[in-house]
């Protein structure tokens, strides 16, 4: 309004000097001035109009470079996590050549371990036998599936010797059958460790020991007959052990029968 009203004052300055005709003729004055303020109005419209244009301007300006900064730090991040996922995929490049090495001599390895552990039980106490030669037979399926990583078929290897270990330090009565003079005949059978086998009719009547040397059961002596009765209890968990008795009852029925078993070999020998 400040810069209007000094124009007005210009103009009735200006007017002032000029021919006395205006003077005369007043509505040309009035023409002129309204003609002025018009121009000057319109040009006051303009300005504001550009004054928020330029700031609508300023503010995309602003939210471009804040964009930018933006996208030029993600342009960075990624650009180290491209270098880091390439030096990932070629370090499990390696790997993966490593792993196909190790599996070319790894599976022949495992194949050599299956046939002696096979080679082993077949050998062993006749304890569950069914049971382990099922476990081997379909571990050698396994080694033969060329769809099973390497690594899966050591862990199936390792956790079937791991199992057949436990055996030498464990000791169970489980129910079976076994074959006495051409007849099946239905007992318990006592496994202590990897040391012995026993078998048993349910009444008591028969007990025997199975001999490696021969691969028969023997029937063990009276003497021992109620050691080995009794040992079926204890590891059955029906009779409490007696620690005052000493460890007796389950070793000297297994040593006698070993002795035995050797002497049969150093015989066979001589």
């Amino acid at each position: 309004m400040g810069r209007m009203f000094v124009f007005i004052l210009t103009s009735v300055a200006f007017i002032s000097f000029l021919n006395l005709s205006f003077a005369e003729k007043p509505s040309l004055l009035f023409l002129s001035l309204s003609q002025a303020l018009k121009q000057e109005k319109q040009a006051c419209d303009n300005h504001r109009r550009w004054e928020k244009e330029r700031a609508a301007i300023e503010q995309k300006i602003l939210a471009a470079k804040l964009k930018l900064g933006y996208l030029k730090r993600q342009k960075e991040l990624y650009e180290r996590y491209n270098a880091l996922a390439k030096k990932r995929l070629d370090l499990l490049k390696d790997q993966e050549r490593e792993t196909e090495f190790f599996a070319e001599y790894l599976e022949p390895f495992l194949l050599e371990i299956v046939e002696r552990l096979e080679k082993a039980v077949r050998n062993d106490l006749p304890f569950l036998q069914k049971e382990r030669i099922e476990r081997i037979e379909k571990l050698k399926r396994l080694l033969g599936d060329y769809k099973v990583p390497a690594v899966e078929k050591a862990k199936q290897v390792l956790e079937t010797l791991v199992a057949e270990a436990k055996y030498g330090r464990t000791s169970d009565v489980y129910d079976g059958t076994i074959k006495l003079e051409d007849k099946t005949c239905y007992v318990r059978f006592l496994r202590v460790g990897r040391l012995a086998l026993f078998s048993s009719t349910p009444d008591g009547s028969y007990v025997a020991v199975y001999d490696r040397a021969t691969g028969t059961w023997k029937p063990v002596s009276e003497e021992q007959k109620n050691n080995v009765l009794r040992a079926f209890d204890i590891i059955d968990g029906s009779v409490p052990v007696n620690v005052a008795e000493g460890n007796n009852w389950l070793v000297a029925p297994i040593e006698s029968e070993l002795v035995m078993s050797r002497r049969n070999l150093e015989s066979q020998g001589e």
